[in-house]
């Protein structure tokens, strides 16, 4: 969970093998659905601009585990 400077609540969650993110300004947004390939430990965090970025560790196409960052719309859609 992270709580945006402006108030907002936004959660990273995992369901079955997705990613997900949802942010709450009054009501919870529709979920923001990740693709991912049997992601692990969803963490949220704000980049230096302000915007809400989710990091989780997934499958890649080819070799180990990597750590993938995804850079969550900053569209204000309940």
């Amino acid at each position: 969970m992270l709580i945006a400077p402006d108030g907002i609540v936004h959660i990273a969650y995992l369901s079955k093998v997705r990613c997900g993110a949802q942010r709450a300004a009054g009501q919870w947004s529709r979920p923001d659905t990740i693709p991912s390939k049997t992601p692990s430990w969803p963490t949220l965090a704000l980049d230096s601009n302000g915007g809400v970025r989710l990091t989780y560790i997934g499958a890649a196409d080819q070799g180990p585990d990597a750590l993938w960052l995804v850079r969550l719309p900053t569209s204000s859609r309940s």
